[in-house]
């Protein structure tokens, strides 16, 4: 690669919630039981060319010529940008008597 600079740039915002809400009245035995999970496996990345731990494509060189202008830095940017949500909502309530 030719360039005066280069940025690379991965950003990712990850959010996650879990809320369990169980309310019981007993006048015997009640057993109860909830699970709520918000779970988030992600990944964001920026790069050119092969990714890592792959095998580039010899046929298939990854070039990049980029030229300083008139005034201005020859620039790579390589930008990426991740937005995850997860939300996990459990809820009951329960009576027993006798």
């Amino acid at each position: 690669m030719n360039a005066g600079e280069l940025d690379v740039i991965a950003t990712s915002n990850d959010d996650a919630h879990a809320l369990n809400e169980f309310y019981a009245l007993s006048g015997g035995l009640t057993v109860n039981v909830t699970i709520a999970d918000a779970i988030i496996d992600s990944r964001t990345e920026a790069f050119t060319g092969t990714m890592a731990g792959r095998e580039p494509t010899p046929s298939a060189p990854t070039v990049i010529n980029v030229t300083d202008g008139a005034g201005v830095d020859g620039r790579a940017l390589i930008e990426a940008n991740g937005s995850q949500t997860a939300v996990a909502k459990a809820a009951g309530i329960a009576a027993s008597f006798g």
